[in-house]
């Protein structure tokens, strides 16, 4: 019989060769499939394998993305978040200093501190006063950050001058971190 060395499929890179059965087993033939020797790289589809190298990014790389980034929002996240509770008192420190400029303007002009019941107010109305020349403020009294009214008081509790003050972010006397009162008395 002839002997086949070897076949290769069209579009692939498998070649294989197999050796038929001896003629004295041709007459009655076992069921016997013959033996493969595959040659070469081997490859099902090369199509396949082309489109799976030029595909996006794999799972593992996408785990990987995702965990740098919670890893970054777990370090960076609270400290960015301290800030800002910190750039709240720095912004509320900046207000209560404005308005002691203002109040001592309204005191040259004047010659008296506004009262308790005039408040900040008297910095942009007139309360009354003849030698008034405001307003003393570009607008009404801004809120707190924390979006509660400032304090006001006069005469203050700590010295000559008006007691100015903003409770923190938790609106009350007291407190510590970003829930510590902010006052025109402290150099805090």
């Amino acid at each position: 019989m002839l002997r086949k060395s070897f076949i290769q499929k069209a579009n692939s890179r498998i070649s294989f060769s197999f050796t038929p059965t001896p003629p004295e087993l041709e007459s009655n033939p076992p069921l016997q499939l013959p033996r493969l020797r595959l040659h070469g790289r081997f490859e099902t589809n090369r199509r396949c394998n082309e489109t799976r190298s030029q595909s996006g990014v794999t799972l593992i790389e996408l785990l990987v993305v995702v965990t740098i980034i919670a890893l970054f929002a777990g370090i960076v996240g609270p400290r960015l978040f301290r800030q800002v509770g910190r750039s709240r008192s720095t912004a509320a420190k900046a207000q209560i200093n404005a308005f002691q400029t203002a109040v001592g303007i309204y005191k040259l002009d004047t010659g008296q501190f506004p009262t308790t019941e005039q408040g900040l107010e008297a910095l942009r109305v007139n309360p009354g006063l003849e030698r008034w020349d405001g307003p003393y403020l570009p607008q009404d009294a801004p809120l707190d950050p924390w979006g509660a009214p400032y304090g006001y008081r006069y005469p203050g509790e700590h010295g000559d001058e008006p007691d100015i003050f903003s409770f923190g972010s938790d609106g009350q006397s007291g407190g510590e971190g970003e829930d510590a009162d902010v006052v025109s008395w402290s150099s805090q």
